[in-house]
């Protein structure tokens, strides 16, 4: 009996194994779609953790920062620019940041509610995660505005969609 109970614990430890998705740190990219201005960019140093728990996704972990001196959008002035206090203000606040306070399933696709903290503002944020093929995706839309970053007058025009991409780490 002690044998059955041993080999079904073993049993049941593995399958939370399998169920579990962690990320490569070092080879996600983020990047970000500005549509009003059609300005496409991405943003570097990435550190964080996605642990996605399949049997129970409540147990899930989700982390993650970036530099915020490391915005490129590919014109070295408008980089520069929006590194400046009148827009990400970098030099006070060096980092973006998002950690799950909540994730649930939808579907193939986990939600991930959380603050995201930009310029030092925090607002709740929902990513919607997936594994594709072998890397997780996250996306989100936000607005630059709710940052106090307003490049655009309407709140609408400061819509902001990310996407986040990392390879399942084996």
């Amino acid at each position: 009996m002690k044998k059955l109970l041993l080999l079904a614990s073993l049993g049941t430890l593995f399958f939370a194994v399998l169920n579990q998705t962690t990320i490569d740190p070092t080879k996600t990219t983020v990047a970000f779609t500005f549509p009003k201005n059609d300005v496409k960019g991405s943003v570097q140093g990435f550190e964080g953790v996605v642990q996605l728990d399949e049997a129970t996704p409540s147990k899930s972990k989700i982390y993650g920062q970036v530099d915020a001196s490391t915005l490129n959008t590919g014109i070295w002035l408008r980089n520069a620019h929006l590194r400046t206090g009148s827009y990400f203000d970098v030099s006070d606040h060096p980092t973006m940041k998002f950690e799950a306070t909540k994730v649930s399933k939808s579907g193939n696709k986990f939600l991930a509610k959380g603050p995201l903290t930009i310029k030092g503002t925090s607002k709740e944020v929902e990513f919607s995660v997936e594994v594709v093929g072998n890397t997780v995706v996250a996306t989100a839309t936000l607005y630059s505005s709710d940052f106090g970053i307003s490049i655009n007058k309407s709140r609408e025009d400061n819509r902001v969609d990310i996407k986040i991409a990392s390879p399942i780490q084996r």
